[in-house]
């Protein structure tokens, strides 16, 4: 597979990853701003029960981002010194590579 493409797949995982995220937080705020003054039913409260779910995830959310994030940090930083290693040998020139080339 051409680096390139790789990187640009990459770069469209992580950037749909992004949208999921950002679209999860932005509705669930929006969520939690409209049923903020809900006529609460108690302790059986279906709209409590959901805002305390939101939540949850949210509080799992921030703790898993911030290993992923330095998962991915840790693995962009080792493709890109890898991708830099093997792109080298495309762009050096003839000489460069000590290529004779009188015959």
């Amino acid at each position: 597979m051409n680096p390139l493409q790789h990187k640009t797949k990459a770069k469209l995982v992580a950037a749909i990853l992004v949208f999921y995220l950002l679209a999860f937080f932005t509705l669930s705020l929006a969520y939690e701003v409209k049923e903020a003054h809900h006529p609460c039913q108690g302790d059986q409260c279906p709209i409590c029960h959901q805002i305390q779910n939101l939540e949850r995830i949210k509080e799992q959310f921030s703790f898993s981002l911030g290993n992923v994030s330095i998962f991915f940090w840790t693995f962009l930083s080792i493709l890109t010194v890898t991708l830099q290693k093997t792109t080298d040998n495309f762009t050096k020139t003839l000489v460069q590579l000590h290529v004779r080339l009188n015959h």
